[in-house]
């Protein structure tokens, strides 16, 4: 089994293709900005009567940050490639020419920082959104699904473990050769999907997002990976590139 286009493909496409360039930086201060609050399309804000605040982060391409790294083992010049200003994340292991292609995606919510360090977390949920319909990294979508080709040939898990990140990294220059380190500490499981395109799975990070609340500064994002990294499975979704409906969210309750 083949994909019919390839990480190949992808970075030719993108080297001649232009995105909107994603700015990394967000201010930083022990509480939200009243600027977020306003009509910012990515950064959203309410508190109940309870007392009970929400807090919805969404990236756009000038705040986003997010980016895949792939390696393909027949092509070892792509562990030193970069797919960041590219509008999908992909995670999932497949062939290529008959070689084994791993992906993995890394997210971080810079903007978790502007939350004080003695708030109390009640709940915090990772939202991925599917792409409509096509894909240039997995033009095969989602790989389980009623009906897939590969349910039907045995690969029935294409689930994910969502990971803290616990070094630094810059999803600018990020490839598999320098991933950063990770923890399996409080990690969670991304169920398999359940439909080709209309995935939009919701994830509870609660417990790592608490220790990035904590721990500003050692506030390094997500990996997600596939739990098993064997052919064929593949997960993609929208990346703060993707349009407003297809990007990444992160809500956070607190007090």
């Amino acid at each position: 089994m083949q994909k019919t286009s390839t990480n190949l493909v992808v970075a030719a496409i993108m080297s001649v293709t232009l995105f909107a360039a994603c700015n990394k930086n967000v201010s930083s201060s022990s509480s939200i900005s009243p600027s977020f609050t306003s009509s910012d399309e990515t950064i959203t804000m309410s508190t109940d009567g309870a007392g009970d605040t929400t807090l919805t982060l969404r990236p756009n391409p000038a705040i986003g940050d997010d980016v895949y790294v792939n390696n393909i083992l027949a092509n070892p010049g792509t562990v030193d490639s970069n797919f960041n200003n590219v509008p999908e994340l992909a995670i999932g292991t497949w062939t290529y020419n008959g070689q084994l292609d791993y992906t993995r995606s890394f997210i971080k919510f810079s903007a978790l920082k502007n939350i004080r360090t003695t708030a109390t977390v009640v709940s915090a949920t990772l939202q991925l959104f599917s792409l409509q319909g096509s894909s240039l990294s997995d033009p095969q979508g989602n790989s389980v699904y009623p009906g897939s080709p590969y349910v039907t040939a045995g690969y029935t898990d294409n689930s994910a473990l969502v990971q803290k990140v616990v070094a630094t990294w810059k999803s600018t220059t990020l490839t598999w050769a320098t991933q950063p380190p990770i923890t399996e500490l409080d990690q969670v499981t991304l169920p398999s999907s359940t439909s080709q395109w209309e995935y939009n799975p919701k994830i509870n990070v609660t417990n790592i997002v608490k220790r990035m609340i904590e721990h500003p500064l050692q506030n390094y994002g997500f990996e997600i990976r596939p739990t098993v990294e064997q052919p064929y499975r593949s997960l993609v979704f929208g990346s703060c590139e993707a349009t407003v409906s297809e990007r990444p969210k992160l809500t956070i309750v607190y007090h």
